[in-house]
């Protein structure tokens, strides 16, 4: 028989893949790369995210067709930190990344954390439309986090019945 159509879409071809990093974004888990990554998404189709934790302390809004692509959800991530003032105070969620509604989006291969003291935040709006793909995103936090060096985020005090930092509450988050 024939084979089959994939419903999946392919990936940009590999020439077409920009390096956030020859753009100016640092992915050291320090620096706010929030301007840099909006500013590529203004500009390129098709973001490569090397190895690293790209922090940002604002919603990255994608472009219809924007793809962004990391190789390993625990060694390639986009990350809030702790009190990121945007994430704080009284008020309905607040996306990490948003995609448009009916967008063809691509995001591949990357995890998402929005750490524990920010209790506006969700990881992801996604809104992209039936032509679009999700595949292989950790939503990170809590229990089995991964960290770059290979260890784990310990989401345990002694007594394994919360967080060791009292100000990081379980389930104080949006889901």
């Amino acid at each position: 028989p024939a084979p089959v159509t994939s419903d999946l879409p392919d990936l940009p071809a590999r020439d077409t893949w920009v390096d956030v990093r020859t753009l100016g974004a640092q992915g050291d888990g320090r620096t706010d790369d929030t301007a840099v990554l909006r500013r590529a998404i203004a500009e390129h189709r098709t973001l490569y995210f090397p190895s690293g934790t790209y922090v940002v302390s604002d919603t990255l809004i994608l472009r219809a067709d924007t793809v962004l692509i990391g190789l390993h959800p625990g060694a390639t991530q986009i990350a809030l930190v702790d009190g990121t003032a945007a994430y704080q105070g009284v008020g309905g969620p607040k996306a990490m990344l948003e995609t448009p509604k009916g967008g063809t989006n691509i995001v591949l291969g990357l995890g998402l954390s929005t750490n524990g003291i920010n209790p506006r935040a969700v990881a992801m709006k996604w809104m992209a439309g039936t032509d679009s793909l999700m595949n292989d995103v950790r939503l990170l936090g809590g229990h089995g986090t991964p960290k770059l060096d290979g260890g784990r985020e310990n989401p345990y005090n002694s007594n394994h019945s919360a967080d060791p930092d009292p100000r990081r509450r379980w389930d104080g988050q949006y889901p």
